[in-house]
């Protein structure tokens, strides 16, 4: 399995097979459901044989997409539209670590819970990954999110991160590319620790990932107890189905992406930690 499921095979469809995608909001039926069946590897579909614009090279339809994408989305991240966005563990499971040989769980939780007693491992770091739904709403480029009832709050800083990014791709950022028509179905490489200053593929097309020096923000910020060593993340199957109109404006934006996360923390002695998440976002214009 090459890890993206039929979206190379039928674009105009969304990658298939995950049962806890997200639902588009705003009554629209689509979703950003996992793409099916990855193994776990960053390997591409082979050939782009089955898109539409035969008569165009590979090159030439990656720059095409390239150009779209960058005009469509740096309008459309100025103006209004909804998303909802879906993130969990792979395994459901959480965060593992150990310490010693040991689960180092409850030795995590009773520094966190002393800072803060409704706070535990899972919640500090399901915070900082946006672990669950997230459904925002943006007008002139300002989001807010739904909260649970129904009432809108601000974004916090990582919130902000989910919204719609003005992207600035080229034609060798994009690793595979499909044209059906007005749907382009793209996919980039796999990428180890993206950093956020617009060098690499993953930041030129989302700021939805998490850097190292975010995490150690994120624990500092709680207790200076426990001391990140590092936090290296690796992401892969980033997978974008873009649905524009005629007149190259976007009407619908999908992304997928999973990540492979191991951490290194300090208290009193080493802790090692690992965890895989799954990101879906699906944004309305």
């Amino acid at each position: 399995d090459d890890g993206f499921g039929d979206a190379f095979d039928d674009p105009a469809s969304t990658p298939s097979g995950d049962s806890g995608s997200a639902s588009t909001p705003s009554g629209d039926s689509g979703s950003a459901s996992t793409p099916s069946g990855d193994s776990g590897s960053a390997s591409t579909p082979s050939g782009d044989s089955g898109s539409s614009n035969s008569g165009m090279s590979k090159d030439e339809q990656k720059k095409l997409v390239a150009d779209a994408m960058n005009a469509a989305t740096a309008k459309a991240a100025k103006g209004n539209y909804e998303m909802e966005r879906v993130c969990k563990y792979q395994d459901g499971k959480g965060i593992k670590v150990s310490m010693l040989g040991g689960d180092a769980t409850d030795a995590l939780n009773g520094v966190i819970t002393g800072v803060d007693p409704n706070a535990s491992l899972d919640s500090v770091v399901g915070g900082f990954l946006g672990i669950g739904t997230k459904k925002i709403k943006v007008t002139n480029g300002v989001g807010q999110r739904y909260g649970s009832d129904g009432t809108m709050a601000d974004l916090t800083n990582e919130e902000k991160d989910y919204m719609l990014k003005a992207m600035k791709l080229s034609a060798s950022d994009i690793e595979n590319v499909k044209i059906s028509g007005n749907v382009y179905t793209f996919s980039l490489a796999k990428i180890a620790d993206p950093q956020k200053d617009n060098s690499n593929p993953m930041h030129k097309a989302t700021n939805d990932f998490i850097t190292e020096s975010q995490v150690q923000t994120a624990i500092s910020s709680l207790t200076s107890a426990i001391k990140v060593e590092s936090a290296n993340v690796s992401y892969y199957s980033i997978l974008f189905v873009a649905t524009m109109d005629d007149s190259g404006n976007l009407k619908k934006l999908e992304m997928s992406y999973k990540a492979d996360a191991k951490m290194v923390l300090k208290l009193l002695a080493k802790i090692d930690g690992s965890g895989s998440m799954e990101v879906n976002t699906v944004y309305n214009f």
